[in-house]
């Protein structure tokens, strides 16, 4: 029978194995923790082990350094690279997330040592049990239309070799190895939503439910299967039934009725309301207009939607000219709020959300150039969109999304030096993205008045 630290290794080596077929040298980001220093063990087990990376936030006083210590031990030890970045919280901008900022060092520390050192990859720790309270803060706070949203295996050039092990097995694989770690008692302080999520929520969970912790990404990976699968069905109705006009935006499910009953109407209602800019609960009470009576209205941010004998009709408020002159933003400016008559304008340091979705609008701070400049679109504006292929204009954009009139003249620009960074309320460039969660995140919120 395998000791536990020989069946975590198999099973770390089978994720490389999919992850990293190429076999090169990788860096690992470790703390300290349990699952960065087991992850460092299997790494250097595997051969794969070109480095760690560090970081000191200088929290926690002389525990901070103790952990700090205690990587280089280890790397010393195992004849292992280290590179430590301490980072100054005094850095940490007025009002901003400690916890946002400190993951925007460390990503962005880790994303200097692969460029500098040539690493193909960087591997996390990341786990079963911060997986299942991903999800579950997800499915508590999130878009319900989008369903619940879990930490990929890999994203980019990040990796999670322990993407399948529970937090138990880390720590049993740890002690079977005798692989030395510290804890870090701020986990355990309740000031932290997830840390009440792991403290409270899902001891109650295990007691009610025991085999959650499996069946939960098992039931997230279906939905989203079944999502995907949901949303190429729904396109056709879409495409035919979407039609717009002047300060009218109109659906005729029809077609989609007589072909899948008026049971379903509200997931083509969902979807539709979506693409006029809807989401979370605005397009709920949308999608529940499928099943009221002929007449029934609701106002949202797209306008008075009314539900008509055959589908919706979306009536949109009396235009208002956004004529905005240039502005420009400097980073000692956040959070800022910039108010006019048509509309307002926020744009802050924040957390990445559990998903993404709705009218905020995420970018990197990594790629922005400051200082930023809001204004109006300028003929021959250009920028690639979010989710499509290549560059596109600004004008050609906004008529593939069926804008009216109203809705051009509003629209605005931020623009980052000769980019544009987003389409304020509409959509951010690809260049900007998010590209994880756990890097710094600029929040743009953008509301019509």
């Amino acid at each position: 029978m395998n000791l536990p630290h020989e069946h975590a290794l198999l099973r770390i080596r089978q994720a490389l194995a999919a992850l990293h077929p190429g076999g090169s040298p990788v860096l690992a980001a470790v703390s300290g923790g349990p699952d960065s220093m087991l992850l460092a063990w299997a790494l250097h087990q595997c051969g794969l082990l070109g480095g760690i990376a560090h970081v000191n936030y200088q929290l926690r006083g002389a525990d901070s350094g103790a952990d700090e210590a205690l990587v280089r031990a280890w790397a010393q030890q195992h004849g292992v690279p280290v590179f430590v970045h301490r980072a100054d919280p005094a850095q940490c901008p007025a009002g901003d997330s400690l916890q946002a900022w400190a993951r925007g060092e460390r990503y962005a520390f880790f994303d200097r040592l692969l460029e500098a050192e040539g690493y193909a990859a960087c591997a996390t720790g990341h786990h079963l049990d911060d997986r299942i309270e991903t999800l579950l803060r997800s499915l508590l706070q999130g878009d319900p239309y989008r369903g619940m949203q879990d930490i990929p295996a890999q994203r980019g050039r990040y990796l999670r070799p322990l993407h399948g092990l529970s937090r138990q097995e880390v720590l049993d694989a740890a002690a079977s190895a005798a692989v030395p770690f510290r804890q870090d008692l701020s986990n355990d302080t309740p000031a932290y939503q997830r840390n009440r999520i792991r403290l409270e929520l899902i001891p109650v969970l295990e007691t009610l439910f025991p085999g959650f912790r499996t069946q939960l990404p098992e039931a997230q990976r279906w939905a989203s299967l079944r999502g995907a699968f949901a949303e190429a069905q729904l396109e056709p109705f879409l495409d035919a039934g979407l039609r717009e006009s002047p300060g009218l935006r109109e659906l005729d499910w029809r077609a989609f009725e007589a072909q899948h009953g008026a049971g379903l109407l509200p997931l083509l209602v969902q979807a539709a309301v979506r693409r006029w800019g809807l989401h979370g609960h605005e397009a709920a009470r949308a999608a529940d207009l499928a099943a009221a009576q002929a007449g029934r209205q609701v106002q949202t941010r797209a306008g008075l939607i009314v539900r008509g004998r055959h589908g919706l009709l979306c009536y949109a408020e009396a235009p208002q000219a956004a004529a905005v002159l240039p502005v420009e933003i400097a980073p000692a400016a956040l959070p800022l709020r910039l108010e006019h008559s048509a509309w307002t304008l926020e744009l802050s340091r924040a957390e990445a959300p559990a998903r993404f979705g709705g009218p905020d609008l995420y970018l990197s701070e990594q790629a922005v150039e400051w200082p930023l400049v809001l204004r109006s679109p300028l003929p021959g504006d250009r920028f690639r969109p979010f989710g499509m292929r290549g560059f596109k204009l600004v004008s050609d954009f906004l008529t593939d999304l069926k804008a009216t009139p109203a809705d051009k003249a509003a629209c605005l620009v931020l623009a980052s030096g000769t980019r544009i960074a987003a389409l304020p309320g509409l959509r951010i460039d690809d260049r900007f993205r998010l590209a994880d969660p756990e890097r710094p995140a600029l929040l743009l919120r953008f509301t019509r008045k």
